[in-house]
């Protein structure tokens, strides 16, 4: 049996590998189930219900008001004339109503876009905040940009299509658990080779050099396997049970080193996205190997590579002094998808987080940790002659 083959041989044997792997598998699957049960919770639609609920009961208020005995010649004017125009108003919600409830889109959208405009023009009159704008401003875009395509609604705050479900992965729960998989899954195979901090498998008949070539290249492609088997699981079932998705359906893009937003089709973020997370991943995998190599202790190793990773992926959030540097961060690529749209960027106030700086980062990042693995396994192999010349 070769050493290539023992080590993938510990790994697919282990309970603990199988263990790690099936609980990100299932927490995933959890949130692909919790977007299912919300999908059909449509802000825009329960907002219009809303609203044709309150001027239905309005509007049952005038008609009782102006029945009322006493009331003036120029109130019952009044009452009469609020009660058309809330009649007319709800009769268009309700057409609204059956327009997203049918399915309408052309009308939905267009519709959307009158009334944001409208609003928007409003606030900037009256001197509103500016955020208030903002925001109106971003939904006026978004609707746009559906319009123009005219494509099907798809509810991207609970995404059950494997597109947007495996982009909203990326962005809140991969890049931990994953890290945490690669890390109990890393610091297993190789932390169980001391004992007492003594190599064990210095006794097999094989240079230190080239097995530690050899070591590195498993932990590549196991950092390069898992994620990716995790992602082609999960895309399959969420593909079988809602389907794909529409790769042209737009998203947010924050325009690189300025505050300007726009909308473009989410599948212009796949291969970019897939591609930094890949190599975070590799990264993830290599330094957990590198520090297992170092202090020879799989509990000791496990608990300093799940700090210092975890540490990396979530300080630059909240730790200010940080975020001018986070670019040159290798875990910062976890949150694969967001580094694409421009959104950690824009949030972190650093202009420098691209896909290009990604590759850039992760790429020395990942020589890094090979040159370091193989220096570390040198020594190794001089400490080991010179005890037996001894």
């Amino acid at each position: 049996m070769s050493y290539i083959t023992l080590l993938f041989s510990k790994v697919l044997k282990n309970k603990l590998t199988w263990a790690s792997y099936l609980v990100v598998l299932f927490l995933s699957l959890s949130v692909l189930f919790l977007n299912s049960r919300n999908r059909n919770h449509d802000i825009l639609k329960s907002d219009v219900e809303a609203t044709v609920l309150q001027m239905g009961l309005y509007v049952e208020q005038l008609e009782r008001d102006k029945n009322a005995e006493g009331l003036s010649i120029e109130e019952k004017e009044n009452i009469a004339q609020a009660l058309s125009d809330g009649q007319v108003q709800l009769a268009k919600e309700k057409e609204f109503l059956k327009a997203i409830n049918s399915d309408d889109w052309a009308v939905v959208y267009a519709e959307q876009v009158n009334h944001l405009s409208k609003a928007v023009k409003t606030l900037e009159k009256n001197g509103a905040d500016e955020a208030a704008i903002q925001g109106f401003k971003e939904g006026l875009l978004y609707y746009q940009a559906l319009s123009d395509k005219n494509y099907p609604f798809e509810n991207m705050t609970f995404p059950t299509k494997t597109i947007g479900f495996l982009q909203d992965l990326t962005i809140y729960y991969l890049p931990f658990l994953v890290t945490i998989m690669l890390v109990f899954v890393i610091s297993n195979l190789f932390g169980s080779i001391y004992r007492d901090k003594i190599d064990t498998f210095q006794i097999l008949p094989i240079k230190m050099s080239t097995r530690v070539t050899r070591e590195v290249g498993v932990v590549i492609v196991l950092g390069t396997v898992l994620p990716v088997a995790l992602l082609l699981v999960l895309g399959a079932v969420s593909a079988v049970i809602f389907g794909v998705g529409n790769p042209d359906y737009p998203i947010k893009f924050h325009m690189e080193g300025t505050k300007e937003i726009y909308f473009s089709a989410i599948g212009q973020t796949i291969s970019p996205s897939l591609g930094l997370f890949v190599l975070a991943s590799c990264f993830v995998a290599l330094f957990t190997y590198l520090i297992m190599c170092l202090v020879k202790n799989q509990m000791l190793g496990l608990f300093i590579s799940l700090l210092m990773t975890l540490g990396a992926v979530l300080l630059p959030q909240f730790v200010v002094p940080l975020q001018p540097l986070t670019h040159l961060i290798p875990t910062t690529y976890m949150r694969s998808f967001i580094v694409t749209t421009g959104q950690i960027a824009y949030q972190l106030n650093n202009r420098h987080i691209t896909s290009h700086q990604g590759y850039l980062t992760l790429g020395i990042g990942i020589v890094l940790m090979i040159v370091c693995a193989l220096v570390v396994g040198r020594k190794k192999n001089l400490t080991l002659l010179l005890n037996n010349t001894l």
